[in-house]
């Protein structure tokens, strides 16, 4: 019986010791406790870890929700709190990592505050003597809060340069701010806020017979006019729709309106300068849709100026050139839009030119630039005379070749500048032209080389250089000349238009010598002085 009863005081006293245990480890677990032996049962209480609300009683809740927001919620309770404890700030950054504080309040609320830190954790409570100094103290600190947010909200409402105001449901003016008392008192000419009158009328009475839905918003711009100009003054207006009437802001858009009117202007002014141009004239902004056209193009394209004006993509524009037969002849015009696409990205690298063959046989030159702003500017300009001139001449001139190529005499032409600048087939199997060096610059001394190199000596060149390089009028020469495989042949120098110098060489028939390679060198020094 006696170890029975032992064995009982032993167990006993180990379930003691273990609930011990327990309490005390809870404690290091979660750090302070919630409650404080003075503080009454309502008492407000926050449990900080780190910069983090992770517990609060319910009047510490209430009182949280009129404090003004911090950056963290430990910042927003030491904002709140510090109208009241002025060096809680201060406290809290020398308290070391397990300390406590106590701080009693600078006004006379007769409230405390305890400061409890285990490591992480932080409990901020608000204790005082009495229940009914407490209850006083707490409504004091939500009183403060409350009169703080209504003054910094009377701040930037009375300060703001915006016309703030709120009209009921019937859209009658509820409350206004004193920049909308100075524009709907304009008209006294006070220029001050405390002259100014309630509002009888709205400002801007249109906008109350256009109602809001509830959580809805409206954006309109508005104008007034100055009573002493009559100028107006332009609002960009912005309305809310909340259960009892509406909330409105009007800001200044004088700036933007001015702005826009200056653009307008400026796009009239290019469009009177482009539309006495004959090319047509394009412009897309970054999103592809056309903002700028002049009347030639559509003179050129056949488009009309309503399609243009309804601000077309590059796409409906390619669509439509397509439709009126007004681009190349494609066999995938698929694979046309794929290249078109490509040829954007290229324009916004540089640059692009292209030329159009149309199937009714005009020829249109389209040139791509970049536009500022992401954009394209397109240049169509119609070419089809100056591709007829040009396909013209080159006919002429293959005419003028053939012609040439015709005749028995070697012919060469030497211009102004001394270019050799047209020869036929003759002169070329006289003289042996390589055909490698057609098509390279050629000028007279390159050909009087060529000429010394395959004939006799003689000072016959000196005088044909003499000719090309004369001034004024000159009279027509006919020399003679030995080859070297022993022909003779007649050189006759000629004076055309323009300073161009004509050559033409004609073998003489019937009439031959020795090799210029037998004779003595005495008899071809002589050959050579006459």
């Amino acid at each position: 019986m006696l170890a029975f009863q032992t064995f009982q005081i032993l167990f006993a006293s180990l379930t003691v010791f273990c609930v011990v245990l327990i309490l005390l480890r809870r404690r290091v677990l979660i750090g302070p406790p919630l409650a404080d032996p003075r503080a009454t049962p309502a008492a407000p209480t926050f449990l900080f870890k780190r910069d983090v609300l992770i517990d609060a009683t319910p009047e510490a809740e209430r009182i949280l929700t009129h404090f003004t927001p911090g950056q963290t919620d430990l910042d927003t309770v030491v904002s709140g709190l510090g109208r009241h404890f002025q060096s809680l700030s201060q406290t809290l950054q020398d308290l070391p990592e397990t300390g406590e504080a106590r701080l009693p309040a600078d006004d006379e609320t007769g409230l405390e505050l305890r400061i409890d830190r285990q490591n992480a954790c932080l409990r901020l409570g608000l204790v005082a003597e009495s229940e009914t100094s407490a209850r006083a103290g707490y409504s004091a600190i939500e009183r403060g809060a409350i009169e703080a947010e209504i003054t910094l909200l009377q701040d930037l409402t009375g300060h703001a340069p915006q016309l703030i105001w709120r009209e009921d449901r019937s859209g009658g003016l509820v409350w206004a701010n004193p920049a909308y008392i100075q524009a709907a008192d304009h008209g006294r000419n006070t220029g001050k806020a405390s002259d100014a009158a309630w509002p009888a009328q709205s400002v801007f009475p249109d906008l109350s017979a256009d109602p809001v839905a509830i959580g809805t918003t409206a954006t309109s711009r508005q104008s007034i006019a100055t009573p002493d100009s009559g100028q107006a003054n332009w609002f960009e207006v912005t309305r809310i729709g909340v259960p009892d009437g509406t909330l409105n802001y009007a800001a200044d858009a004088n700036a933007t309106v001015k702005a826009e009117m200056a653009q307008k202007a400026f796009l009239q002014t290019l469009g009177k300068t482009f539309a006495n141009l004959s090319i047509g004239l394009a412009v897309f902004d970054r999103n592809r849709k056309l903002t700028l056209f002049n009347p030639a193009i559509v003179e050129l394209t056949g488009l009309s100026a309503a399609f243009l004006s309804a601000r077309p993509t590059v796409g409906m524009v390619l669509d439509r050139l397509r439709e009126a037969r007004k681009l190349p002849e494609l066999r995938d015009y698929a694979s046309f839009r794929d290249r078109f696409s490509a040829l954007e990205r290229a324009i916004e690298r540089g640059p692009y030119t292209e030329n159009w063959m149309l199937p009714d046989g005009q020829t249109l030159k389209v040139t791509g630039r970049p536009h500022p702003d992401g954009g394209l500017a397109f240049n169509f300009e119609d070419i089809t005379a100056e591709i007829s001139l040009t396909r013209r001449f080159r006919s002429e001139i293959e005419t003028s070749q053939a012609v040439l190529d015709g005749l028995p005499e070697a012919v060469a032409v030497f211009s102004q500048a001394q270019s050799l600048v047209m020869w036929n087939t003759a002169y070329s199997d006289l003289w042996g032209m390589d055909d490698g060096l057609v098509g390279v610059r050629q000028d007279l001394r390159d050909a009087l080389r060529l000429w010394k190199a395959k004939s006799v000596p003689t000072k016959v060149w000196r005088e044909i250089e003499g000719f090309a390089l004369a001034e004024g009028t000159r009279s027509p020469m006919s020399l003679d000349i030995v080859l070297t495989d022993g022909r003779h042949a007649r050189c006759e120098v000629k004076s055309l238009p323009n300073g161009v110098t004509m050559v033409r060489f004609s073998l003489r028939r019937g009439v031959a010598m020795p090799a210029p390679a037998l004779l003595p060198t005495v008899q071809r020094r002589r050959a050579f002085d006459r």
